[in-house]
């Protein structure tokens, strides 16, 4: 990180009724900027920025993301972190339940059989993806090492920014793509095809809700 002592002090209020969200995502090769704001009853994207700090240093990282927020000259953001997909680990499992605070025991619990990391090491999430047989549900893992999360926090907090919440990508693609539809949830499923420079993935959407996920990363140097 860079010296805590260029860490600025935050010049905006940070209040519920703010009018701007800022959405950012960052990996080793780039940093990717999206801000909208609300006008009227719409929220609209004003701004997008790609920057790459391929062989940057998260110092060197900083200034390119102060830069970029004095560019668009946000006031009172909302700010909202997407993992890279390709840093999240997902599994698909069963559960012999169908009561959410029994199911989200059983996977606390059996989270970490299914990476290389220790317990202590990671967050983990899920998405309930229905019924699958009697007395089971399907539930997505989302598994994300606590270390990488931090880093880009830490970030973001030495940008003078507050983070309200991390995002699991394929999530934020359904609920913009099912509004922009304007699907119900009784019009049934469609797919969304979404393709990145580092991975591309198809998620089925019923509803503003996954049902099915499933990614593949591209090759280095492609």
């Amino acid at each position: 990180m860079a010296d805590p002592g260029l860490r600025p002090k935050r010049p905006w209020s940070f209040g519920r009724k703010n009018r701007d969200v800022v959405g950012i995502e960052i990996d080793e090769n780039q940093i990717k900027i999206v801000h909208l704001q609300q006008k009227g009853m719409r929220r609209e994207f004003s701004h997008v920025a790609v920057h790459s700090i391929h062989g940057a240093h998260d110092g060197g990282t900083l200034p390119i993301l102060r830069q970029a927020l004095e560019q668009f000259q946000i006031v009172n953001p909302r700010v909202f972190l997407t993992v890279p997909l390709p840093q999240v680990i997902t599994r698909s499992i069963e559960i012999p339940s169908q009561d959410p605070n029994e199911i989200r025991e059983i996977v606390n619990l059996q989270a970490s059989r299914h990476t290389p990391y220790a317990r202590a090491e990671i967050i983990v999430d899920m998405i309930n993806l229905g019924l699958v047989r009697e007395r089971y549900s399907k539930i997505l893992l989302v598994i994300v090492p606590k270390e990488t999360v931090n880093k880009q926090i830490q970030l973001l907090d030495m940008a003078g920014l507050r983070l309200e919440k991390v995002i699991f990508p394929p999530e934020a693609v359904a609920i913009v793509a099912n509004k922009m539809m304007g699907h119900d949830a009784d019009e049934g499923a469609y797919g969304v095809l979404h393709m990145d420079y580092a991975f591309t993935s198809f998620i089925v959407v019923e509803g503003a809700k996954i049902v099915l996920i499933s990614h593949l990363g591209r090759p280095k140097g492609k």
